[in-house]
């Protein structure tokens, strides 16, 4: 592989990446299952039931969610 050819490969994976940001991400804290969990002192499954009955704001990501604090 050439330096050149290098060169576009990398060009084409930064401009892919920059295309998935995430504003939501970078404006707040948005914690991860276990952490919100460990914070608000509750388990996954109360954490789901407050998802599903709006209790909790989040945001999917992937195959995971991110929450927000009340």
């Amino acid at each position: 592989m050439t330096d050149d050819e290098f060169k576009r490969i990398k060009d084409l994976i930064e401009d892919t990446i920059a295309e998935y940001r995430c504003p939501p991400c970078e404006e707040d804290e948005w914690l991860t299952t276990k952490k919100i969990c460990a914070r608000l002192d509750t388990s996954e499954p109360t954490l789901r039931k407050m998802r599903r009955n709006g209790g909790i704001r989040y945001i999917r990501v992937g195959q995971s969610y991110r929450y927000q604090l009340p």
